[in-house]
């Protein structure tokens, strides 16, 4: 009995040494490929460079739900881009919240052309880069729950 399982066994690992790696190339090559992040794209200030130095040029709150926002934007830097600080009152108690960037008007759900910040949990504050902006396009910023699939708030930029 002893001899007919390791016969299977060493049958069933030859297979698996053949087919593991050829499913892991096809895996691998029907993946989507990532899109790559341009020059003047926005992304998360690195954490070298901090906080931007100054006095902000907006420093308000806002409301996501039932918890206070403290929202804070710089003078737009050289390149054109806007310094932006989020920073909750307490946790959002929503799993996994994203933070998108829109030029877009819309309220009750998240725009096609809407561009990731990054992620907002806890109550540490996040600092992301705008991307460039006509004159007098403030944007909204919406925040969404991945684990829910659902909008969990918008807020409106001030100008």
């Amino acid at each position: 009995m002893i001899r007919e399982l390791r016969a299977r066994h060493r049958a069933v690992f030859a297979v698996l040494a053949v087919g593991l790696p050829i499913g892991l190339g096809f895996a691998l090559a029907s993946r989507g490929s990532v899109p790559p992040i341009s020059p003047g794209s926005p992304g998360p200030i690195e954490a070298a460079a901090g906080v931007p130095s100054g006095t902000p040029e907006v420093d308000t709150r806002a409301r996501a739900g039932d918890v206070e926002l403290r929202v804070r934007m710089w003078r737009p830097e050289a390149d054109g881009a806007v310094a932006l600080e989020l920073r909750a009152a307490r946790d959002l108690e929503l799993p996994d919240v994203l933070v998108y960037w829109a030029d877009s008007d819309q309220a009750r759900e998240l725009p096609p052309n809407a561009v990731l910040l990054g992620p907002l949990a806890g109550t540490r504050a996040r600092c992301w880069r705008l991307p460039r902006r006509a004159p007098g396009v403030a944007g909204r910023l919406y925040l969404y729950s991945l684990g829910h699939q659902e909008l969990a708030a918008s807020l409106e930029l001030p100008r």
